[in-house]
């Protein structure tokens, strides 16, 4: 659990950086900054990931997973969209 939360705390940022449209550092160091979109999709596996040792602990059914599945793919498609968008703003200005 200690590793799933540290997996979560982690896409956090990504995430964050990737919906408000910005550049961000993407492991690892050696890597230049990425897109907003890349980090957008960094952050969504971070927290996918952390979600599948989540599932074992708790025990989840099968159509608990199937919930989550369209959840985590709602929120990845708002959040690239949202990526492209803001990050599209800041292109112009």
């Amino acid at each position: 659990m200690f590793v799933a939360g540290l997996i979560f705390a982690n896409g956090i940022p990504h995430f964050v950086n990737g919906i408000s449209g910005k550049e961000f550092n993407l492991p690892p160091r050696d890597i230049k900054i990425g897109s907003a979109m890349i980090n957008v999709l960094w952050g969504w596996f971070n927290f996918a990931l952390a979600a599948v040792p989540l599932g074992f602990a708790m025990k989840w059914d099968v159509e608990t997973v199937v919930d989550l599945a369209f959840i985590l793919f709602g929120i990845l498609v708002c959040a690239l969209v949202l990526a492209k968008t803001f990050g599209d703003k800041k292109k112009r200005s």
